[in-house]
């Protein structure tokens, strides 16, 4: 959104990097036709269509060595139905409730800038985050549930009985 996106963009010019903004995919290719980038600040959720993810790979396809943080408030890229080798080498993800202060967000761009260890800045692979312990068909049940399939429906959809889905 406009407001976090102006923070960031506050935030990262602030530490003495060069910014480009954009609001969106179409947005965000303009901005960026001709330019030599070194990194990326993507949000995972950007409306219908394509998400951060698919653009981080349009990205990297044209400049292979692009650092890229994932700031989100996704705490799985499950969620968003991608799994984490969708997220590329040494790429940082932070979700945006776990980030104590905004030194965080400057310290994860210059560790994926740096290629230095992104563990770190890994918050996807924490295994107290919300929904960790669930497998990806339980998380498959419940998006469906979130979006108000019944239990019928869903051992339909899945092909598989009532009494799976309520497992």
């Amino acid at each position: 959104d406009a407001f976090v996106r102006g923070l960031v963009t506050e935030l990262v010019s602030s530490a003495g990097f060069f910014v480009l903004a954009a609001e969106d995919i179409p947005g965000a290719l303009r901005v960026l036709d001709g330019c030599d980038i070194d990194a990326a600040i993507i949000d995972i959720e950007l409306g219908p269509g394509p998400d951060g993810f698919d653009l981080a790979t349009a990205l990297i396809a044209e400049s292979p060595e692009l650092a890229v943080v994932f700031l989100t408030n996704l705490p799985d890229p499950r969620l968003a139905g991608k799994s984490t080798k969708h997220i590329p080498k040494n790429a940082a993800y932070l979700r945006k409730s776990n980030l104590v202060d905004a030194s965080e967000l400057v310290a994860a761009l210059n560790a994926v800038l740096k290629s230095e260890d992104s563990s770190s800045f890994r918050h996807d692979l924490d295994s107290q985050r919300p929904l960790a312990k669930l497998s990806a068909k339980q998380l498959e049940v419940l998006k469906l549930i979130s979006e108000g399939f019944s239990n019928q429906q869903i051992a339909d959809s899945r092909q598989t009985s009532v009494r799976a889905v309520e497992g």
